[in-house]
């Protein structure tokens, strides 16, 4: 009853679903990023597994889709609401799109992560204890992997001081502690 989104998340969003279409399994559907979109977003992506078929009431949109029977219906949209946004996906994205995606949103809001760039197989997470700031870095691949940390940090093993340019070796973990609680330049 008065379309989806319900509970009052379609006045938030300002899109109507008309509905949720579920792909095959090796469909694919391509999304296109609109010219000066809000989120500066460029290029293609490929999407998968579903899509939402897509009306903008009060929404900017973002990506489009393309290919048969969706081309050029809304993918991704932005609506300001008081001092945010609210963004809806209504394309599930591929990996390479939800990178971009998430980077996007980062610049946006002007959030730095733990990493410089996001690398194939490495996880880096954040946690706080008692004002001291750690780092638990994990390479999920057998091979060798670059990264480039922000900030000054201590290798809780050793105590070293170590270069912001890392290698990691294949399914290596380390733990290190920010030297310092100033904010990590960038």
């Amino acid at each position: 009853m008065g379309g989806w989104p319900g509970a009052g998340l379609r006045d938030l969003f300002g899109v109507w679903a008309e509905e949720l279409d579920v792909l095959g399994t090796h469909d694919e559907l391509g999304m296109l990023c609109r010219e000066g979109n809000a989120l500066g977003m460029r290029g293609s992506f490929k999407g998968n597994r579903y899509c939402d078929v897509l009306h903008p009431e009060s929404a900017e949109v973002l990506l489009t889709t393309t290919g048969p029977f969706y081309e050029g219906s809304p993918a991704v949209t932005c609506k300001r609401v008081g001092k945010g946004e609210a963004i809806y996906v209504g394309v599930r994205g591929d990996r390479d799109f939800q990178e971009h995606l998430m980077k996007a949103l980062c610049d946006d809001l002007s959030i730095e992560g733990p990493l410089r760039d996001p690398v194939d197989g490495v996880s880096v997470i954040r946690r706080m204890a008692q004002a001291q700031e750690y780092l638990f870095v994990l390479n999920f691949r057998q091979e060798k992997r670059q990264i480039q940390l922000w900030g000054d940090l201590v290798d809780l093993e050793t105590g070293e001081e170590v270069s912001k340019d890392l290698t990691l070796q294949g399914l290596e973990s380390r733990v290190f502690k920010r030297s310092s609680m100033e904010p990590a330049a960038g």
